[in-house]
């Protein structure tokens, strides 16, 4: 983005110098031999200057558009800065998120033990059945699978977070 606002700002500054005179030194020395007749022999030296009085408009026009350019490519630095900002802060909430439902899980999965043993101790006593105890220990396996899935997202967030930041991965 810098290397274009150089070359933007070098552009202006060509553009603006087009206005000012175009000036053109030569210089030529001619020998001419000739047998039987004079030789010749001449130096020539020329100044040009060039000043533009009217082209249309042309040289303001690309003047202006040089300008528009510089303006066009600060807006677009603004918009691809904001548009970082709000990635990154968007994949922060993403592992807050992620951190939360690993919490979540870790109660629901004590919850569910707490649960199991209870169940247990009814069925032992004679209050439940086999079957709900089993309905117990497979919400247990449900929850464990949704601590593990939660795991990941995290790890995945995570990674996702320093990728934009462009940190060290294994770290």
């Amino acid at each position: 983005i810098d290397n274009r606002k150089i070359a933007l700002k070098e552009l202006i500054t060509e553009r603006w110098r087009s206005y000012l005179p175009g000036v053109g030194v030569s210089y030529s020395r001619t020998r001419s031999i000739n047998s039987g007749s004079t030789d010749t022999l001449s130096h020539e030296l020329r100044l040009t200057i060039e000043q533009v009085i009217f082209d249309g408009g042309r040289r303001a026009l690309d003047l202006d558009i040089a300008k528009i350019d510089a303006l066009l490519a600060q807006d677009d630095f603004r918009v691809t800065y904001n548009k970082l900002r709000l990635d990154i802060q968007k994949a922060y909430l993403r592992v807050l998120s992620a951190r939360g439902k690993i919490e979540l899980n870790e109660k629901s999965r004590v919850r569910a033990k707490i649960q199991l043993d209870h169940a247990r101790l009814e069925e032992k006593t004679g209050f439940s059945m086999r079957v709900q105890v089993l309905t117990v220990a497979a919400r247990l396996r449900e929850i464990d699978l949704a601590v593990e899935r939660s795991q990941n997202e995290y790890r995945q967030s995570v990674h996702n977070l320093k990728l934009l930041l462009n940190l060290d991965h294994a770290s």
